[in-house]
């Protein structure tokens, strides 16, 4: 552990092969590599004792690093992890990325809407449960990120679904009961429903219903 590469290189490696003992051992010497949670715990396949160590070791305190861990365990469907995170005060919404504009605000999807467009039963219910919003959307698209827009299904319902068109999508809103319309799950779309998500709240749910 003589230098940062080291600790980066070694860490890395035992996140990789699954090695939690390793991995405390390491912290516990006080490696502390640049790697980010998300980064970490993917590598590790979202092992849970691994997540934890890293966590005890006070990763996941920056700002949205819980929420950008949160979102990549939904993707990845791992429900213990995404409950590890919610029950350590991961937050549901997205706060402010750090490149926007003093001032400027853009809503970008809920980690909910990541569940719904995921079709992930179980994270849906988790974060319900941890007081995620059935009516909160997000308005405008959000960026592209690593190739990859996260809610596709969401984005291509707003665009181009079936000839609907928005004509101003930078100022087009939506939320998750969007998301489940969109990609015509209708298991999720009744569980919005018993837990609170209002079709009147969402502007032109109607008109995606009527296009299925």
């Amino acid at each position: 552990l003589g230098g940062p590469n080291s600790r980066d290189d070694l860490l890395a490696m035992a996140c990789r092969r699954r090695r939690g003992g390793v991995v405390r051992y390491f912290l516990k010497l006080g490696a502390r590599p640049t790697a980010s949670l998300v980064t970490l715990a993917e590598l590790a396949g979202g092992s849970l004792p691994i997540v934890r160590a890293l966590l005890d070791a006070g990763y996941g305190r920056e700002e949205r690093e819980l929420f950008d861990a949160l979102v990549s365990a939904i993707r990845d469907g791992h429900s213990q992890f995404v409950r590890l995170l919610l029950d350590r005060g991961a937050e549901v919404v997205a706060g402010p990325r750090p490149w926007l504009k003093a001032g400027y605000e853009k809503r970008e999807p809920t980690a909910l809407m990541e569940a719904v467009a995921c079709g992930a039963p179980r994270c849906v219910e988790l974060l319900l449960a941890h007081g995620a919003d059935p009516n909160r959307g997000c308005s405008g698209f959000p960026p592209v990120e690593n190739g990859r827009l996260p809610v596709h299904a969401f984005i291509r319902g707003c665009c181009s679904f079936r000839g609907i068109e928005a004509p101003h999508p930078e100022q087009h809103s939506g939320g998750p009961l969007h998301v489940a319309v969109v990609d015509g799950n209708l298991h999720l779309f009744r569980m919005l429903l018993r837990h609170g998500a209002d079709p009147d709240a969402l502007p032109g749910l109607d008109a995606y219903v009527a296009c299925l």
